[in-house]
């Protein structure tokens, strides 16, 4: 999961961090500067097709948010809602 490095989305996150890593067993990346320098550092290249097969276009392959979603297991993330 990346998360943004705004201090009080961080914060949010940190309240909720052991749940998401441990119980839901993701990672968590903060998009900061040292992250996007690492990432703008690495050669551009396509993927070999073996990471693709059997992937059907209904398949879901990355997930990008710009707003909060209350759910469940997100509520402690959303501010003000």
């Amino acid at each position: 999961m990346l998360v943004d490095e705004d201090s009080e989305v961080r914060a949010r996150m940190e309240e909720v961090r052991e749940k998401v890593e441990g119980e839901l067993g993701i990672r968590i990346v903060v998009l900061d500067a040292a992250t996007k320098a690492e990432i703008m550092a690495l050669e551009p290249k396509r993927p070999e097709d073996s990471y693709r097969d059997g992937t059907l276009p209904s398949d879901s392959m990355g997930l990008f948010y710009t707003r909060c979603v209350v759910t469940e297991n997100t509520r402690a993330l959303c501010k003000n809602k």
